[in-house]
């Protein structure tokens, strides 16, 4: 089953917030490492000791072993990479997939390649399943958060498909799906519980599209709303957000369309 309906594009408005620091200007374990080395080739004097012991730790004294055991630092990057299975980058655009693949890894500029690799395998793993062209939820994606999984909305949606933390947590207790911290940050839940909330709102909204993509955009609760109002979208609604996710859907189409799902 593939979406149907096409609407026109519109604009919205998503702030996002991401956070960007220079390992090579901020890492004290590299800077306390050459002040070291510098003490034990005799080459440091008071001056540049006193520089030194400005970027170490206010209550840690300037020391050869306080060098060599550095303190460990929790770097969430890091977790998050350690949640990720390692796969292969696609020499060639065969597929849906391998095309999914390409466009996270070619606009993503927050993700490492093992989480893109692994976010576009689950995305289409979601969409296969239940029937859908995963090009669709790479189009949301693309409007949402531009690829950012770190992107916060001005409402407090979160990741990539800019899912409410409370959707979120209704979403992985009804799919019985393991919810461990920050769950709207962690790319790969955050694709499958996007995919299966549209998904289940298509099934609302009676695969109207463009009332799915609203529902998702507004909340179905306003949705219904406007259609008990209005018995249609009005095109003020309807191309804001719809028209636009619809727009870049058509894009990847036009691109990829003729590459099998798999």
């Amino acid at each position: 089953m593939y979406p149907r309906g096409c609407c026109e594009p519109r604009d919205t408005t998503m702030s996002s917030h991401t956070h960007t620091v220079s390992n090579a200007l901020l890492d004290p374990h590299r800077t306390r490492g050459i002040a070291a080395a510098l003490v034990v080739m005799g080459l440091l004097g008071t001056g540049a000791r006193n520089a030194a012991a400005d970027v170490t730790l206010a209550h840690e004294p300037l020391s050869v072993v306080a060098t060599l055991e550095p303190v460990k630092r929790r770097d969430p990057q890091a977790f998050l990479s350690s949640l990720v299975v390692p796969t292969e980058v696609p020499a060639a655009v065969l597929t849906r997939q391998d095309a999914v693949t390409a466009e996270i890894l070619a606009h993503s500029t927050t993700l490492s390649r093992d989480q893109a690799l692994a976010t576009a395998a689950a995305l289409c793993d979601e969409a296969r399943r239940l029937g859908y062209d995963p090009f669709l939820f790479l189009a949301v994606i693309h409007v949402e958060s531009s690829y950012n999984h770190l992107a916060i909305s001005n409402v407090g949606a979160e990741g990539l498909m800019q899912i409410m933390p409370e959707t979120a947590a209704f979403l992985a207790g009804r799919n019985k799906m393991e919810r461990p911290a920050n769950t709207t940050f962690d790319p790969v839940l955050n694709v499958r519980l996007g995919v299966r909330y549209i998904a289940q709102l298509d099934r609302q909204f009676h695969h109207h599209l463009d009332r799915t993509l609203t529902a998702y955009n507004r909340g179905p609760g306003a949705t219904h709303a406007i259609l008990a109002a209005h018995q249609s979208l009005p095109a003020s609604v309807r191309k804001p957000y719809a028209g636009r996710v619809m727009a870049q859907y058509k894009v990847l189409l036009n691109q990829y369309g003729h590459l099998p799902q798999a």
